[in-house]
């Protein structure tokens, strides 16, 4: 997870930030998160309200600042 942290001279911290939540999982941490988190998926689980808004915040949000 450390190589994410090289992108950041390339290509800012806000991008930088939204390739760690996705490559960890961790959507949920407003800081560039460094460990994978774990969890199961039930396939009858329905992605609810939290979990919507926490990827709109640290995800949707964060790549609308990012500019090419």
């Amino acid at each position: 997870m450390n190589e994410t942290l090289n992108l950041e001279p390339l290509v800012g911290a806000h991008f930088t930030g939204v390739v760690a939540r996705c490559l960890t999982g961790d959507i949920y941490n407003e800081q560039t998160p460094t460990k994978a988190v774990s969890f199961t998926i039930d396939e009858e689980d329905e992605l609810d309200a939290e979990n919507q808004n926490a990827f709109v915040r640290n995800i949707i949000e964060r790549l609308d600042k990012c500019f090419a």
